[in-house]
């Protein structure tokens, strides 16, 4: 072999060192994300296991809904839905720790989950995923502990009506940009808090990886992509709410597959 590739964003200077130990007369050549380039279109039998693996959170959110209570901590939550998904056959959770953030903690969207003990009146935040057969699933929903103060109910409605905006744009063919940029402006007509992080990233053997819904990404999204759109309000010192689905990009459109539910009356405990 006359020219190696190497993944440089992934192989440190230790390993690297061993590899050209061994490859004397061949030129090691750095490739970026070469491989993760052609993962953003996802097989036939991909697809069909990244539809289980959000089968599976989907329903650990329905399941929540009767965890969730005054008095119960954010860690015992987060367990509660870890032993849900492993035992309807989830080989992990996509990433640990994943987010349960009771009241005021939800304003910090990477929370992890404490000791914080659920309160009437509070709205909880869960962001969390699965995987099977190596295959991740994302997704987040808001849980309101009693009914919702007017401020809770039209910031939800803000950040459900984003969404909405941000999925009706999915399609093949479009700048993912262009998609983030038109949720950010109409966030930023309503509230200075909106979300800094991605509008979206692509799902797949990485819960992270490309293509990036980012308005400083020139990527085109393509049938075959499997994305969230996950847009955010996050208020200091009052708490965030953020929504977000794993969706399939077709040729006409988007399929979302972490099908919970996420009206206001729906998501009410």
């Amino acid at each position: 072999l006359k020219r190696v590739g190497y993944e440089s964003h992934d192989l440190s200077v230790f390993s690297y060192q061993r590899i050209k130990k061994f490859t004397k007369g061949a030129k090691l050549v750095p490739v970026a994300h070469l491989i993760e380039e052609i993962r953003v279109v996802k097989s036939n039998d991909e697809i069909l296991k990244l539809k289980k693996a959000a089968d599976i959170a989907a329903k650990a959110f329905n399941h929540s809904l009767n965890v969730i209570k005054p008095g119960v901590t954010e860690a015992e939550i987060a367990w509660e839905m870890e032993k849900y998904m492993r035992g309807a056959g989830a080989e992990k959770m996509a990433w640990e720790p994943f987010i349960v953030a009771a009241g005021s903690n939800s304003s910090m969207p990477h929370y992890g989950a404490g000791d914080t003990k659920v309160k009437k009146g509070d709205m909880v935040q869960l962001d969390y995923g699965c995987s099977w057969q190596g295959y991740k699933c994302d997704i987040s929903r808001v849980v309101f502990v009693g009914k919702p103060s007017g401020e809770q109910a039209r910031i939800y409605n803000l950040v459900l009506e984003a969404q909405n905006l941000g999925l009706s744009l999915v399609k093949n063919g479009k700048s993912g940009a262009v998609v983030d940029l038109k949720v950010r402006n109409f966030l930023e007509k309503q509230t200075s808090h909106f979300y800094r992080h991605s509008l979206g990233h692509g799902v797949g053997l990485e819960v992270h990886e490309l293509p990036y819904v980012n308005a400083r990404r020139k990527s085109r999204l393509e049938a075959g992509n499997v994305i969230t759109i996950e847009p955010g309000i996050y208020i200091p010192g009052w708490g965030g709410m953020r929504v977000e689905d794993t969706v399939l990009v077709t040729k006409d459109g988007y399929q979302v597959l972490t099908k919970a539910p996420k009206q206001i009356k729906e998501v009410t405990i």
